[in-house]
Formats: structure tokens, sequence, C-alpha cells
């Protein structure tokens, strides 16, 4: 039984995630891009909690979710909700996100891709009352078992780091990393 995969943008996009977590669709068009629409930092701060909510009751039980930098923080969320269907796979590309958050007991795995030179999300660490923090650009910090870090610089010989690359520079070498880690083949 194939898996549904579900791919989730960032905060700060205007047409959708179509050019960064959505470019994923050409390698994976079995997914469903989730549009939850453009926030500003302000509308993450006020919005990510009723997004979650919303976000939960269009994944299914099993599920991969895979989310960009402000997705992080409401997969999160939607992970802490009773109502939530139980998430098999987590991917989490630069995440902006505490560094050492739980996801608790409903996700079973969790991959964490970051940069040492993502500075958006280094500097999300500073903002007070978010959940927002440094994870993208520091990697996992926590006491969780099941997260798992992969460090672009060194796995993807990036040298930049550029916020979205993994959607545009090093596409050609995460796309097959990312099909391996899920053991998806790459002819699919």
């Amino acid at each position: 039984m194939k898996k549904d995969i579900f791919l989730l943008h960032g905060f700060n996009v205007k047409d959708g995630g179509v050019k960064t977590v959505g470019s994923l669709l050409e390698d994976f068009p079995s997914a469903k891009l989730v549009n939850y629409g453009w926030l500003g930092f302000l509308g993450t701060i006020f919005f990510n909690d009723n997004i979650a909510k919303i976000v939960a009751t269009q994944i299914t039980d099993g599920c991969t979710i895979i989310g960009h930098s402000n997705a992080a923080d409401i997969i999160y969320r939607m992970s802490q909700l009773k109502s939530c269907p139980k998430i098999d796979r987590v991917i989490l590309i630069r995440p902006a996100l505490d560094s050492d958050i739980s996801f608790g007991s409903n996700v079973d795995r969790v991959d964490v891709f970051f940069h040492e030179n993502d500075r958006p999300v280094g500097f999300a660490k500073w903002i007070p009352f978010h959940n927002w923090g440094s994870m993208g650009e520091s990697g996992y910090k926590g006491k969780d078992s099941n997260v798992f870090g992969h460090d672009e610089k060194s796995i993807f010989n990036d040298k930049e780091g550029g916020h979205s690359d993994v959607f545009k520079k090093t596409k050609h070498l995460f796309v097959p990393y990312l099909k391996n880690l899920l053991k998806i083949d790459n002819n699919s």
C-alpha cells in the first residue's frame, strides 16, 4: 500500500509553495500540495494554530508530510492535537522551529534537513513567544530518539546554504537522497 505524501510550504510565499516545496510534485506526482496561503510574519503568530487544525483534517493516517520553514511549526502544532491522524514520517526542510522541541508519540519518525548558513531560521531563535527557532540552521538538539539530522552542507556539498536551495540549486542531489530515505523507487 502506497502511503500518502503531503507537502506544506513556508510562510513567505505568494504562489502557494509552487516554486519551493511544490516543485517536488515533479518527482512525487502523487503527493498533495497543501496551500494554506500567504501569512506574513504576524500571520504565523495569529494563524498557525488554526491552520494546524485545518490541515489535520486533510491528512491521512500513516502519511508522510514534507514541510519547509514555517510548515515545521504547523506540523508540530498539528502533531499535538488529539484529533490528528497518526503520522508515519515528517521531513522538515530548513525548519523554522525551536531546535529542542518534541513532536511526541503521534509521529513515528522525523528527518531534519539543516544547514549552518541558513540565516533566516538562525535569526528565528531570537523571536520571543513563538515556536520558531534555529532547527533549520543547527539541526535537532532535543532528546527524542526518533529525530534524525541531515546536514546539507556535508551531504550535498552546499557551501552557501540558501534557505530554499534544495528546491533549486541542490534539488538534483536532494530528490534522490529523499527518495532513498523514504524507500521510494527513483523511477517512480
